[in-house]
């Protein structure tokens, strides 16, 4: 699947944040389109998951392969994570912590007339 891409993204965020770390306004709304960004993802790869029946086959099989311990190939082990829900928990914390830093930053900042 398009891990890749998404992982692309991520980092392209990651660039802008470090960018915009003096606009805390800025940062407050990056937290909330890295959440966003996270359920999208989420229901992106839960999307293309059940849309055929080989496809939920291929996903059962991959389970299967994780729970007898053999070996995943990278995008494999991050589709199975995403589908667990752990993408949309990292994509929240990271969101959470972005906000919270740009709301303390706004608040320490002098007012500029």
């Amino acid at each position: 699947m398009y891990t890749f891409t998404v992982l692309g993204i991520c980092l392209l965020l990651g660039v802008i944040w470090l960018k915009l770390w003096l606009y805390p306004d800025l940062m407050i709304v990056l937290g909330i389109a890295i959440i966003v960004f996270g359920y999208w993802w989420k229901w992106y790869v839960y999307g293309f998951s059940i849309a055929s029946p080989q496809m939920q086959e291929k996903i059962q099989q991959l389970r299967e392969i994780k729970q007898l311990g053999e070996k995943l190939t990278f995008n494999e082990r991050t589709d199975l994570w995403i589908l667990d829900g752990y993408g949309v928990k990292l994509c929240n914390k990271i969101g959470f912590t972005i906000i919270l830093i740009g709301a303390i930053f706004l608040a320490t900042s002098p007012i500029i007339k």
